[in-house]
């Protein structure tokens, strides 16, 4: 006749009461009532056909095999335990990898403080980042586990992915110091008619909420020189090409370049994309990016993830 195995909770509950000695102390512990330790014991004893223990006059005393199940149903304690540290501390052992597809202003202003403080935490986890500008974040979509753009647009799909805006900033004019308007504190888009324009190339969130904002207000900017990159875009306005759009989130782009807000406000949205069932590595890097965004000595506000 097969013999079924013998449920662990009953040896568990059986460990308490064999090392306090006591029914009525090991329901406390428990959080069960009396008549129920000695009912799932009862069932122990019957499953293993011989006493567990005997009764003494300060409560019972475990008998040889009762002292042996004892030590089993402390060694299923211990594992409980070990498991249970493993899940607190389940950074160390998370592997694998993230990838990530960023535009410019997000790969430079966001994601380097943020893979910095992820890898202290989770060393074994691999990241690749490409940076490309939005639009081609966005095309990236089904290769990568996180897509971070400049906008607030919907997901493609929206059944698998989902989006948060992470940080809420705007557009500014780059220029070198001592330019005649570095005195000013807002400068009109209008007056930008004016100067040669250095622009990012197509498909950048910079240059696409520029355009959106001057379509508004009826402006057509010249594009006098368009460059790919960030780091391109600040050699040229030191070497005198012009002036550049660049995002307000970071205003110190150097010791020698100014970086002042627009008027109107152009609003300048960084935002992250990723699926609804993402991996726990992925989980993991969005919480720590909500972590610094909701730094109370930061001046950036996020919104977490669920």
């Amino acid at each position: 006749m097969e013999r079924h195995p013998i449920d662990p909770s009953l040896l568990l509950i059986w460990a308490q009461a064999a090392r306090v000695g006591n029914l009525h102390q090991a329901a406390e512990r428990l959080f069960l009532t009396q008549p129920a330790v000695s009912h799932r014991l009862r069932q122990l004893q019957e499953r293993v056909g011989e006493p567990l223990y005997r009764r003494t006059h300060r409560g019972i005393s475990p008998t040889p095999l009762g002292i042996a199940l004892q030590r089993i149903g402390e060694q299923i304690e211990a594992a409980l335990a070990e498991a249970s540290d493993l899940c607190k501390d389940s950074q160390g052992l998370l592997t694998g990898t993230v990838h990530i597809a960023a535009s410019q202003s997000n790969a430079e202003l966001l994601l380097p403080a943020l893979l910095a403080r992820f890898q202290e935490r989770y060393p074994a986890i691999d990241l690749q980042v490409r940076a490309v500008n939005s639009r081609q974040a966005r095309q990236l979509q089904e290769e990568y586990d996180l897509i971070f753009v400049e906008d607030d647009q919907p997901a493609s799909n929206h059944a698998s992915w989902q989006q948060k805006v992470l940080v809420e900033t705007e557009i500014g004019i780059l220029m070198p110091k001592g330019h005649p308007w570095c005195g000013e504190e807002r400068i009109p888009l209008a007056r930008l008619e004016e100067v040669n324009l250095i622009w990012r190339e197509s498909g950048s969130g910079i240059r696409e909420a520029v355009v959106q904002a001057c379509n508004g207000l009826g402006l057509s900017l010249a594009i006098h020189y368009e460059f790919s990159g960030l780091s391109a875009i600040r050699e040229a306005v030191r070497q005198g090409l012009g002036l550049a759009f660049g995002s307000c989130y970071h205003r110190n782009p150097g010791t020698d370049l100014l970086l002042l807000p627009l008027e109107p406000k152009v609003p300048h949205r960084l935002s992250v994309l990723y699926r609804s069932h993402s991996n726990r590595a992925t989980l993991a890097l969005l919480q720590i990016l909500t972590d610094i965004l909701n730094n109370p000595t930061g001046r950036k506000t996020a919104r977490g993830f669920v």
